[in-house]
């Protein structure tokens, strides 16, 4: 069970998180919305829970932008056919991206691998589902988990955006 304390941004603070989860949940050991993702589908790995819903019926979130081994091996464990990772366009989101394409490539994941960046400060539910689809179709950028650099390329792409 979680709940969205952001209904005023001057809320959110260190004091006032933007979520509040039950106890005792850890959300490393969780990724929403993954019981509901058939085996073999392309998977929208997304932050945050309001961004997956927004995604498609195949988002997924992390909660949060470092996502775990446990995490992606729950993932992996639905054979998904491709993974598009569509965290958020700012430097956690980047660096949270680069984290999950080394822990694929430590899994060895053999599906097919797509990142995309928003525009900086562009989170999709700002642009909502069907531009988000639209927009991921025309900005996926496919990622070969063979190569050394493959990490690197989310951080590449957002210091050129």
């Amino acid at each position: 069970m979680v709940c969205n304390w952001e209904y005023r941004k001057q809320l959110v603070t260190k004091q006032n998180p933007k979520y509040l989860y039950s106890s005792g949940v850890k959300k490393s050991n969780v990724v929403f919305n993954l019981h509901r993702v058939p085996e073999k589908a392309n998977i929208i790995v997304c932050e945050g829970i309001f961004n997956a819903i927004t995604a498609s019926k195949l988002g997924v979130a992390t909660y949060g932008c470092n996502p775990s081994v446990n995490q992606v091996k729950q993932i992996l464990r639905k054979n998904p056919e491709n993974i598009i990772i569509a965290y958020d366009s700012d430097l956690p989101g980047v660096t949270g991206s680069s984290k999950f394409i080394n822990l694929l490539k430590a899994e060895n994941f053999k599906g097919g691998l797509y990142y995309i960046l928003l525009p900086k400060g562009v989170d999709i539910n700002d642009i909502g589902h069907k531009n988000f689809l639209r927009y991921l179709e025309e900005h996926k950028v496919k990622i070969i988990l063979s190569s050394p650099f493959a990490h690197e390329l989310p951080k590449l792409i957002f210091d050129n955006s």
